[in-house]
């Protein structure tokens, strides 16, 4: 699978998952590993579950407590938040 044609890398049930159009792939890597591989323009790590890819995102709305909500256009992924931590790296990616 090539990075391009992903729109999200997840964890669930302690294996890594990519999503491209709408299939679901398990992957033999960690998100770490993952994320070293990938373009930071491109992909950002919301949380410990989730690595997104900037064109997947549908809006971003703000959360309780300055988190962030991140809606992606895939319909296989459900909302993404990222932290009250990360919120401020994570506009900032955006508007680059």
């Amino acid at each position: 699978i090539s990075s391009e044609d992903v729109s999200c890398f997840f964890i669930e049930n302690q294996m890594s998952f990519a999503i491209h159009g709408s299939h679901k792939s398990p992957l033999n890597e960690t998100l770490d590993k993952i994320e070293k591989r990938l373009p930071s323009s491109h992909f950002f790590r919301a949380n410990r579950q989730h690595i997104i890819k900037r064109e997947a995102i549908k809006s971003v709305e703000h959360y309780f407590n300055g988190k962030l909500i991140v809606k992606l256009k895939n319909s296989l992924i459900a909302p993404v938040f990222i932290s009250k931590e990360k919120s401020s790296t994570f506009k900032q990616w955006l508007e680059t």
